[in-house]
């Protein structure tokens, strides 16, 4: 039973990616992530902004001036100089939608990199706020919508990859759904928009399948519409890379076989062999096959595409922990660890996994333990997992009363039958005394 909890709980970051991520975008001057060579979803967030279509004369005013200097710096790909050049546009005339629609692509992009850090939320929400300002001001087109659906799905999957067990739908499905209503009337517009398809698709499909949370249980209409979505989209231009990894998804979540799942990555891969999420996605498949030698290909090119992938890292983690190779998987953590320290999850898998590493468990290798689970739970103090596997560490150390009161946490915390289960067993164990432990600590 112990060997199972441990799994899971380095697997769980492949878990939660099966369903919550895609897409890629380009590099900043200030971002530490390689710069990959394929556009990202929504493809309309890396067109080149238009010039104002209004005539001037050819002395452009300085509010014209900064604009074009904006979008220039844009379409050069560096993104945190174009926002400061279109502060200024913006300061000059606080009505201008272009300006807006410009600096907002421009946070989107920087949120976009950021993304696989699991950082990336205030861009998000600037870029929101930016697309908004710029409907207002009269852009009333699909393109903006489009590209406001994706921001707020962006958010919502970062939001939810924070999450390790329950409380995560409420976390981000109402962003999801907010997504889905901006594609939706994009769709409308638009019937053929495959972008906003996509990310349809992508969104309802993370809705319709439900959570553990007892309020967001399977969504068969949401599911429907993101099949229908997908396929629609397949149609249109079935050597679409998005659109394979939307049909992956939505297929995944509909319960189809890995070999139809993963056939859909193969198909996003040969479409763009430049995006490392693909890889990461289809190595999580193997990795459940038991296909190590594909699992380490297909996770080395992700790390190849992107070094800073913190899903990769712990990939790799559960990748070593699965082959009994505990000194690889800790130092696959604390990779992990480096890049985004500020997450309750990565704190876990590497509690977890010095723990699986400690040959002799002593009393100092164990408090090294329960220090990095005491910042995972800081971080996320309703995680049943987290408090579970802390009550594990204080087993181990004979701190027999605390172990006690850690279990109350969790049977108030637990949301899966599998928890109430270890619980109730624990529950009994405990009571007889330390002498009759399960194997879920002594093993």
């Amino acid at each position: 039973m112990k060997n199972l909890l441990i799994t899971c709980s380095l697997l769980i970051l492949l878990v939660i990616s099966c369903g919550c991520i895609s897409t890629q975008p380009t590099s900043a001057n200030n971002s530490s992530i390689n710069t990959p060579t394929y556009t990202s979803i929504p493809t309309t967030a890396f067109k080149d902004v238009p010039a104002n279509p209004v005539t001037v004369s050819p002395t452009f005013s300085p509010e014209r001036a900064s604009f074009e200097k904006g979008v220039s710096l844009y379409n050069q790909k560096k993104y945190s100089e174009s926002i400061i050049e279109l502060n200024t546009t913006l300061s000059l005339n606080a009505t201008n939608g272009d300006a807006y629609k410009a600096r907002g692509k421009a946070f989107y992009q920087i949120g976009r990199m950021k993304i696989y850090e699991v950082r990336g939320d205030e861009e998000f929400d600037q870029a929101i706020n930016d697309f908004t300002k710029a409907l207002h001001y009269g852009l009333n087109n699909t393109e903006l919508l489009t590209l406001r659906g994706w921001a707020y799905y962006w958010k919502g999957y970062n939001i939810g990859t924070r999450h390790t067990d329950g409380r995560y739908a409420k976390a981000c499905f109402p962003l999801f759904e907010s997504a889905g209503t901006d594609f939706s009337i994009a769709i409308l517009k638009n019937p053929d928009n495959i972008d906003a398809l996509n990310g349809r698709a992508l969104a309802y499909s993370q809705i319709g399948r439900g959570s553990k949370e007892v309020e967001y249980q399977y969504d068969s209409e949401k599911m429907e519409l993101a099949k229908k979505d997908v396929e629609r989209a397949y149609f249109l231009d079935p050597k679409n890379p998005w659109t394979n990894y939307a049909l992956y998804q939505v297929e995944a979540f509909r319960k189809e076989s890995r070999d139809t799942t993963i056939k859909r990555l193969d198909e996003a891969i040969l479409y763009d062999p430049n995006e490392a999420l693909f890889y990461f996605e289809r190595a999580a498949l193997k990795l459940g096959m038991q296909d190590y030698e594909g699992c380490s290909y297909d996770i080395t090119k992700s790390i190849e595409l992107q070094p800073r992938y913190l899903y990769a890292h712990q990939g790799y983690a559960a990748y070593y922990r699965q082959q009994g190779k505990y000194d690889e998987s800790l130092i696959e953590t604390q990779k992990a660890l480096e890049i985004n320290p500020n997450l309750g999850v990565c704190w876990n898998n590497f509690a977890m996994a010095r723990f699986e590493f400690l040959t002799i468990r002593t009393s100092a290798g164990l408090d090294e333990c329960i220090k990095s689970i005491d910042r995972a739970i800081a971080m996320d103090p309703e995680s049943a997992l987290y408090h579970l596997n802390r009550y594990i560490f204080l087993g181990w150390s004979d701190r027999w009363d605390e172990a006690r009161e850690e279990l109350k946490i969790v049977k108030e915390l637990a949301i899966t039958n599998e928890q109430k289960l270890i619980i109730e067993r624990e529950e009994i164990n405990i009571a007889k005394g330390p002498q009759y432990i399960s194997n879920l600590i002594r093993y």
